[in-house]
Parts: structure tokens; C-alpha cells; sequence
């Protein structure tokens, strides 16, 4: 403590510090991720500062950034993880729409559309990451272990694309191929694997209906 300082002069000078280091980390720890951003072939956002998700490129250094992109509409809030897993993957985000602390694993293409709500833990997945025949996965494997690129010609992949004004509970899970209809909702801990119609509600794994949003 330093000298001539009250207990509560120092805590108080303390708690200062501490959230100034906070913000200091927090802003560096912004611009890597918009530096890393840059390297895509097309990075489109309204407002940087609402940008504030850390993008990935899978694949043990396979996968080209500059052949993947990211297009966000205005007052739209991006957080968690964007793992690109294929070239020429991307990612399409509307307006006022918010990714809260989820996911995505993309290798073709997800977009999603304006007033979107998203909750934290979610899991959006557009390929199977494996083949069904067990030799196939086992060759996944040995691809890494020797730094070869992974042989996707045996992966089903498929786009998704969640329509406006869905909200996504949290811990939901998303699969390849799904289109999430207008005005609906996905229950919180849903595994969707088939289309959701618009103004439904659905839950469960395998998701099912459980209601409407017809009336609301």
C-alpha cells in the first residue's frame, strides 16, 4: 500500500487500475481481431466496434482466409467464435441482428437475416465435419498427424440460412442444410436438423413443433 494512502483510497485507486487494464486488454484484443478480419477476401462492416468475434481458420493452416468473407448490416452485434473450415466459406449477417457468444463452423455459407437474436452457447454447423464410413473418418486423422489437407469430397455439406426476425435460444444447435422460416423460434438446447416453417416454435432433439408465434 502506498504510503499516506487510506484503505479505501488504495482499493478505490486499485479498482481504477484494474479497469483501465480491462479496457486496455479489451481494445487491443478488438484490433487483432479486426486485423485478422483484413486478411479476408471481402470484410464488410457498417460498425467496427460492434464487430467482436474471433475468426478462425480451421484446417491446420489449409484453409485460405482471402478466399472466405464476412458481410454484417448496420447495428448488428457479432461475439463468439467464426470458424472457417473450407475456402470460399462465408458468412451473411442483416440488419440489427445480434450472434451473442455462439459458434459458427461454416464451410460453404450461412446467412442470416435482419432482427435476429441469437443466445449465447449456440452452435451453427453447415457440414457433417466427417464422413459416415468409419475408414474414410479414420483417414480424417492421419491427414493431420502428417499435415495433409482434409479430403472433403466424402463430407455432406449444405448452407443455412436463418430468416429474419428468429430468435435462437441458448444452447441450441443448428445443422447443414437447415432453413429457419420468418418470426419463428428454435427453445433453448434444440438440435435442428430439418427446415423450420415460418411463425414456429419448435424443441427437442430432434427439434419438433411445440407452438406458433401466429398470434403474438
Amino acid at each position: 500500500m502506498r504510503q499516506g494512502l487510506s484503505v479505501t483510497d488504495y482499493l478505490r485507486t486499485a479498482a481504477m487500475s484494474h479497469a483501465w487494464l480491462r479496457r486496455l486488454h479489451a481494445y487491443y484484443k478488438r484490433r487483432k481481431m479486426l486485423e485478422i478480419a483484413q486478411m479476408l477476401r471481402e470484410f464488410s462492416i457498417v460498425d467496427k466496434t460492434l464487430f467482436r468475434a474471433q475468426i478462425i481458420a480451421a484446417g491446420d493452416g489449409h484453409v485460405n482466409l482471402d478466399t472466405c468473407s464476412i458481410v454484417v448490416g448496420s447495428g448488428s452485434l457479432v461475439r463468439g467464435t467464426l470458424s472457417f473450415e473450407h475456402n470460399d466459406a462465408s458468412l451473411r449477417i442483416g440488419r440489427n441482428s445480434s450472434v451473442n457468444n455462439s459458434n459458427l463452423v461454416i464451410s460453404t455459407g450461412v446467412t442470416i437475416g435482419d432482427n435476429v437474436l441469437i443466445s449465447y452457447g449456440c452452435l451453427i454447423m453447415d457440414h457433417n465435419s466427417h464422413p459416415l464410413a468409419a475408414s474414410l473418418r479414420q483417414e480424417d486423422l492421419r491427414a493431420v498427424i502428417e499435415g495433409r489437407p482434409k479430403d472433403w469430397s466424402h463430407v455432406k455439406r449444405s448452407p443455412i440460412t436463418i430468416e429474419d426476425n428468429v430468435w435462437i435460444g441458448v444452447r441450441a444447435i443448428i445443422l447443414k442444410g437447415v432453413r429457419i422460416g420468418c418470426n419463428s423460434i428454435v427453445g433453448a438446447g434444440a438440435v435442428v436438423t430439418k427446415d423450420v416453417d415460418p411463425l414456429m416454435i419448435v424443441g427437442g432433439n430432434p427439434a419438433k413443433r411445440i407452438g406458433s408465434t401466429y398470434n403474438d
